[in-house]
């Protein structure tokens, strides 16, 4: 039976305070909260502008400095060992040449390794560590504890079968969740049965198979994907907020979906409200597309082996609404029936 475990990282937390640095509270889509920004202002006064040449994206980067350290617990994980990987450019060459790490403006490998080494160091100078154990760490040590009791209370081998079988992995090992207080509002994959997940989200069947089903995706899904989301206006338009407003990507509609799809099956939910709150995500028709694939998916008898395949001949059998998109939208979740 897998276990799971919630922890902190100094570590993942410093990756994400780079990302908060840039951003301009006043104008943003998220609200933030007020421990971050008093940490920021504290560090920054401290740092004198000396962070803010450039970053790297948090979900990306963390996903790949977990891929190069296997089996390293991450709860233990310093600045000096952030430090020691940055000192290996190729830590990072392959997540910038594909984008799987997102970055501020286009530069090599090797400049940005000695940014973040001079990011890292400047943080060892002001005791970076120290200060996050002294104001962050007591709000991530009570959600943590939260987190560890609700975790009692949930059941996931089924639901863990089933994530196994969507995605044709193997058997899911022990599952360890990130609480970071940096990276609110937002929760993101990384390697293996990990996530980070931010303060005051709760830890629940919905957000743990959500993170799970991530990397379900393929180039011969993705293309199809494009090639409808582009087919139609709409869509286009949607998907744009998707990437742009919202900083997500290419699969996460099909995770959305099977999300939506785990949470009838194996925690109860009703497919009516689970439709209706899918019609409210990410601020209303940011993913349409994931709305009519939880329909779809809801309707399947069993749970498909291999949910790649079962997306790939959705597309291609042309199962999906192909015009008047929000016609079709509003007859399987009525939008004045959704939840605000």
């Amino acid at each position: 039976m897998p276990k799971i475990k919630v922890v902190s990282s100094v570590a993942f937390d410093a990756i994400c305070f780079f990302e908060q640095l840039a951003i301009d509270y006043d104008n943003h889509n998220f609200t933030f909260l007020s421990e971050q920004k008093t940490f920021r202002a504290k560090i920054e006064n401290l740092t004198a502008g000396k962070l803010k040449n450039g970053l790297m994206g948090m979900s990306g980067l963390c996903s790949v400095i977990s891929s190069k350290a296997i089996n390293t617990e991450f709860e233990h994980y310093t600045l000096y060992d952030l430090a020691e990987f940055f000192k290996n450019p190729e830590n990072i060459r392959e997540g910038l040449e594909t984008g799987t790490i997102w970055a501020t403006d286009k530069r090599s490998p090797e400049e940005w390794a000695e940014k973040y080494l001079d990011y890292i160091n400047i943080l060892n100078e002001v005791g970076f560590d120290k200060l996050w154990e002294f104001d962050l760490l007591p709000i991530i040590q009570e959600e943590i504890n939260k987190g560890q009791e609700r975790c009692k209370t949930l059941n996931m081998d089924a639901a863990f079968a089933d994530i196994q079988k969507l995605k044709q992995s193997e058997p899911i090992e022990d599952v360890k969740i990130y609480i970071s207080l940096m990276s609110y509002p937002i929760a993101f994959k990384i390697h293996g049965n990990s996530y980070v997940n931010c303060v005051y989200a709760d830890v629940d069947v919905g957000i743990i198979c959500h993170e799970l089903m991530h990397g379900v995706t393929n180039n011969e899904l993705e293309s199809l994907y494009l090639d409808y989301i582009n087919s139609d206006q709409y869509l286009k338009e949607q998907h744009e907020k998707l990437i742009k407003e919202m900083r997500s990507g290419n699969e996460e509609e099909f995770v959305l979906a099977a999300e939506y799809y785990l949470r009838m099956k194996h925690n109860g939910e009703d497919k009516k409200e689970l439709l209706q709150q899918a019609r409210n995500r990410y601020g209303g028709d940011c993913v349409p597309t994931s709305i009519s694939l939880f329909d779809l998916l809801s309707q399947e008898a069993h749970t498909p082996n291999g949910y790649a395949q079962w997306l790939t001949g959705v597309f291609k059998n042309k199962k999906l609404p192909h015009g008047e998109i929000e016609n079709h939208l509003n007859i399987i979740a009525p939008k004045n029936l959704c939840l605000q």
